[in-house]
Formats: C-alpha cells, sequence, structure tokens
C-alpha cells in the first residue's frame, strides 16, 4: 500500500474540523456532552470496520500500518465523528446500532468502489426509521451567522482537497 503524506489526505482536514465542530458544541455552545455516546460511535463504528474489512480481506488485519495508522481507518473515524455531531439518543444500545448499520451500509451498498449512500446518513436515518428512540437536533448549533461561514468555509476547503465539489454543488 502507498504510503501518503499527512499533508495531502485530505480526510485528516475532515476529521479536524469535524473535532473542532465537536468541541465547539461541547464547550462554546453548551451541548450536554454525551460521551458515553461518542465512546460507543467511535468505537463500535472502528471494530465493526475492522470486523468487515477482515472479511473482505479474508484475514485479520493489522491495526497499525508502516506508516504508524492504518489507512482502512480514516474513513470510518469520519462516519464516526458524523454520528457524534449529528445524532442524539437517550440509550446506549441505539448508539451501537447506529454504528452498526453505518459501517455495514458501507459494505451493503456500493456501486463499484464507492458508496451508494452516505454511510453516516444512512446510519442515522435507518435507526431513527426503525427504532423511535433516536433524533437529530438541528437547532443545538444556534443561529450564528458565524457557525454557519466557518462551516461552509471548512466544508468547501475540504470538498476541494477531496476533489468533490462538483457532487456537493449538484
Amino acid at each position: 500500500m502507498q504510503n501518503r503524506n499527512f499533508a495531502l489526505d485530505p480526510r485528516y482536514f475532515q476529521m479536524l474540523f469535524q473535532a473542532i465542530f465537536l468541541c465547539y458544541g461541547i464547550f462554546y455552545l453548551g451541548w450536554n456532552a454525551d460521551y458515553l455516546h461518542y465512546i460507543i460511535s467511535i468505537g463500535a463504528c472502528l471494530f465493526f470496520n475492522y470486523f468487515f474489512e477482515s472479511i473482505k480481506q479474508k484475514r485479520f488485519l493489522s491495526v497499525t500500518g508502516r506508516s504508524g495508522f492504518n489507512l482502512w481507518c480514516f474513513s470510518v473515524l469520519i462516519s464516526a465523528l458524523s454520528l457524534c455531531l449529528l445524532f442524539k439518543t437517550n440509550h446506549w444500545y441505539v448508539s451501537l446500532l447506529a454504528a452498526f448499520l453505518t459501517v455495514s451500509s458501507k459494505y451493503i451498498f456500493r456501486f463499484g468502489r464507492k458508496h451508494i449512500f452516505n454511510p453516516s446518513a444512512f446510519g442515522i436515518i435507518a435507526t431513527i426509521y426503525f427504532t423511535k428512540d433516536a433524533w437529530l437536533s438541528p437547532s443545538q448549533w444556534g443561529s450564528n451567522a458565524v457557525i454557519f461561514f466557518t462551516a461552509t468555509t471548512l466544508g468547501v476547503i475540504v470538498v476541494t482537497r477531496v476533489q468533490k465539489l462538483d457532487v456537493s454543488l449538484a
């Protein structure tokens, strides 16, 4: 597998921006941080992704690669942080279900090498639909225009780095 340069991989930017938004929500906007939900979402997404990727490759994967961090973790960490930012529930097992549905959708709903659905969006919507014990809370972000322009700017940076601006605009 080819070694990637830290500065050139746009997934680092995306994870960094998501972590910044999560910290902004907890420390500045005063969210009631549900740390159990965060731990379950991130841990379960990593576990389920490791499980499905091991099945796909028909062998157990190394947790660390030559670069110290395997590339199979990037996409799932982005999905897990999306669950932390957007998904709300009062039950730990609903967080676990959302993580399972998010990761399994990455392996089930594919066309070629691409996802048909955004894995996080699928996991969130499916969990809300099937359990009725979960929800989205768009009002958690407030009505501050600064956060809107910051999120838009950082989002444009990420999609241009990934070279998917055309998809985002469409």
